[in-house]
């Protein structure tokens, strides 16, 4: 499998709609990545970042797009990640009401070990790197002589498939992306 690149923008292929999101360790890099996909804004932020959330519109339906950063478990505190982590739920719960796909992806600072972020992937929604059978793609941290040991970053869709997932390097981030091949479903 190739290796992405940051800027890249969205392609379109025969009723499929791929789309390489990547998360990036800060907000003007997950900002940028989720613009370049969007139409108009959606109704609702994610994290206090309206600016990083929109909705695409291929053919004939319609893709909420959320890029997603709750602030880390330390050294703020645990109650504001919670807090964050149960706003996102929120938000990707009144996202579905809308009737149409959902992919929120960023850095979650959570590993499917929180169970916060398992919260997130109930209603239908699915973490694309189980999805696809990626396995383990660790992303965090990078700016060490080891290789990353967590997954911190992820893309979690509804009513969207995943059909590969694979982590590329961000230069100057200490987070690795994530490059995900996603398919839409046919809209009514």
């Amino acid at each position: 499998m190739g290796r992405g690149t940051a800027g890249t923008r969205p392609r379109r292929r025969r009723g499929r709609f791929w789309t390489r999101l990547l998360s990036i360790a800060g907000w003007l890099g997950v900002g940028a990545g989720a613009v370049a996909l969007l139409g108009r804004p959606a109704t609702s932020a994610i994290c206090g970042r309206a600016d990083a959330t929109g909705v695409a519109e291929p053919e004939a339906g319609q893709v909420q797009v959320f890029a997603a950063h709750p602030p880390p478990r330390w050294p703020t505190s645990a109650q504001t990640w919670i807090a964050e982590m149960d706003g996102l739920a929120d938000v990707l719960v009144e996202a579905t009401r809308h009737n149409s796909a959902v992919i929120a992806g960023g850095d979650f600072n959570a590993t499917v070990d929180h169970a916060q972020f398992r919260h997130l992937l109930s209603g239908g929604y699915r973490d694309a790197a189980e999805q696809a059978g990626a396995g383990f793609v660790p992303t965090y941290p990078t700016d060490y002589p080891f290789p990353p040991l967590l997954t911190l970053d992820h893309v979690v869709t509804h009513d969207v498939v995943a059909h590969a997932v694979f982590s590329v390097r961000l230069p100057g981030s200490d987070h690795r992306g994530l490059q995900v091949e996603l398919v839409l479903p046919p809209f009514r």
